[in-house]
């Protein structure tokens, strides 16, 4: 696949290409220089369902473990 560069250094991502990597509107995309001298481009997708299975706990507390986290906080 073949892409041109903009005057303005801008370029457009073939549409094979867009939808075998599954890029929207919004994705980012990282371009890492390889010790060959070669790139590769990393997608960077980010969502609010990426964000919060980050955030979720993977089980949830009791009432005793909060009290006793709060506790050694406030010893530390």
């Amino acid at each position: 696949m073949v892409s041109k560069i903009t005057s303005k250094g801008q370029i457009t991502l073939p549409a094979k290409m867009r939808a075998e990597l599954d890029l929207t509107p919004g994705d980012k995309v990282e371009f890492i220089r390889l010790d060959d001298g070669s790139y590769k481009l990393f997608v960077k997708k980010l969502n609010v369902e990426s964000i919060f299975n980050l955030l979720t706990p993977k089980r949830s507390l009791t009432l005793d473990e909060i009290e006793e986290n709060i506790a050694k906080g406030a010893r530390q």
